[in-house]
């Protein structure tokens, strides 16, 4: 029994490394070539400050206004309004801030304040080693329209998200959290020399799918 088990974990080792021999590229090498794509390190490594402006058009017509502003280093700050409700998340040296309507509560969970520290990161995909995360290149993941790298990223707490990388383009296009929600890229634009997101769809685990779209993006600029 014990001989039919170690054959099996070594068969089972065999084809994992096998596959990743096919792949013949690592996950560090598909974020930095993302990195170099959007318009590379040195480019975005003088960048001090982003500011984005949007709307997030929602299911029964109506849409929710937001800006997000990062000042380098792991400042975070956005606020979103609807009709008379505004919520404002600050994140600044682990402490993270929920303000709804005014009343101001301290965020303890630790999921959220991993989030919130990476995306304080003026550009999150080239601060994974830097913030302690593990990075793994689990294989090619096939969409209806392209194939792209799945990549599993392990914060130091624990928190996992996926990330996927187009095979041909190297564009990140969708990012997969735990609670089952996704984030899809399907469109970027240029802006003084880097790629961004310009818009986004949110699709929620419960169904529902937001559509977020970027109208004015001001990098190192008051």
């Amino acid at each position: 029994m014990k001989r039919v088990i170690y054959l099996a974990t070594i068969f089972s080792l065999i084809l994992k490394l096998s596959a990743y021999a096919q792949q013949d590229i690592t996950a560090e090498q598909v974020i930095k070539k993302y990195i170099e794509k959007i318009g590379g390190v040195q480019r975005w490594g003088a960048i001090h400050t982003t500011q984005f402006r949007g709307v997030v058009e929602l299911e029964d017509g109506d849409s929710v206004e937001y800006i997000t502003i990062k000042d380098y280093p792991n400042k975070y700050y956005q606020k979103t309004s609807y009709k008379n409700n505004t919520e404002i998340l600050i994140y600044n040296a682990g402490i993270g801030l929920d303000i709804y309507n005014g009343k101001i509560d301290t965020i303890h969970d630790v999921k959220r304040l991993d989030n919130l520290k990476l995306q304080s990161c003026i550009l999150p995909d080239a601060s994974y080693e830097k913030l302690g995360y593990k990075i793994e290149l689990l294989g090619i993941h096939k969409f209806e329209n392209f194939d792209s790298y799945e990549i599993e990223l392990i914060s130091p707490n624990g928190t996992i998200t996926w990330n996927y990388y187009d095979k041909e383009s190297g564009l990140l296009r969708m990012v997969y959290q735990e609670n089952k929600s996704k984030t899809i890229f399907p469109e970027y634009r240029e802006y003084k020399g880097c790629l961004y997101p310009y818009r986004m769809f949110f699709a929620l685990a419960d169904g529902r799918v937001l559509d977020v779209q970027t109208k004015s993006i001001l990098i190192d600029e008051t």
